[in-house]
């Protein structure tokens, strides 16, 4: 069981680093034979079963987003209290081995692709790339999951929505290669479930790659690289 961002085990390790997952969060599961035909969720609004498949967290049904026979995708339910909780899936009625998981009330986990690359938009929502940097001054949002929790509570399952936005409650600090920069929202991405996102404004840095990171309280995420240009 791993962070559906980052794809870091939620197991248990120091406390400020992300070795958890958060209630609200998108959550990784992966084994054998965790269902019989590959099923995805149609909309934002994310259901309770896909293709025969369901999992419980400490005995709540968990939304789903997507489900084949090695890897299943939930949202962890909101109510999910921080500690140990139980994790188990149940393919057409026939439940698996239990696993134990971590859970902290944030646990973030920055959405990763390729060569450990940061899913970033630039200010002009292209995908930050080597090939496609950002400019020093402008403006980024970097997508993540695991904010903890939020000012606007949305219920389990559904998506973000626009108005009123989503904060983080919790402090919400992000670094890119080891500098504090300014942070002008950090909260759920409206519109979509369980995803999250800090928009904040690119430090004076020479070209090159660089590695993010994002705190929320003293639990720091992962360290996926971004590019900045002129």
């Amino acid at each position: 069981v791993v962070n559906g961002s980052s794809g870091v085990p939620a197991t248990f390790g120091p406390p400020d680093v992300t070795t958890a997952v958060a209630p609200g969060s998108y959550v990784g599961i992966y084994g054998s034979r965790l269902g019989t035909a590959a099923a995805q969720a149609s909309s934002a609004a994310l259901p309770s079963s896909l293709g025969g498949v369901t999992v419980t967290v400490n005995g709540l049904s968990a939304p789903m987003y997507y489900s084949d026979s090695g890897q299943v995708n939930i949202q962890l339910p909101n109510e999910t209290k921080p500690g140990v909780a139980l994790l188990r899936v149940d393919v057409n009625g026939i439940p698996s081995n239990t696993a134990y998981i971590r859970v902290a009330a944030g646990a973030p986990g920055i959405t990763v692709f390729g060569n450990n690359r940061a899913a970033i938009r630039n200010q002009d929502q292209s995908v930050n790339l080597p090939e496609n940097p950002a400019a020093v001054g402008s403006f980024i949002s970097i997508y993540f999951t695991g904010i903890g929790p939020l000012d606007n509570p949305v219920p389990t399952g559904q998506p973000a929505p626009l108005s009123p936005l989503s904060r983080a409650t919790s402090t919400c600090r992000v670094f890119i290669n080891n500098i504090v920069v300014t942070t002008q929202f950090c909260g759920l991405t409206p519109q979509s479930t369980g995803l999250a996102q800090a928009n904040v404004q690119v430090p004076n840095l020479p070209p090159g790659d660089y590695p993010v990171r994002i705190f929320i309280g003293t639990v720091g995420s992962n360290l996926p690289m971004m590019s900045i240009g002129k």
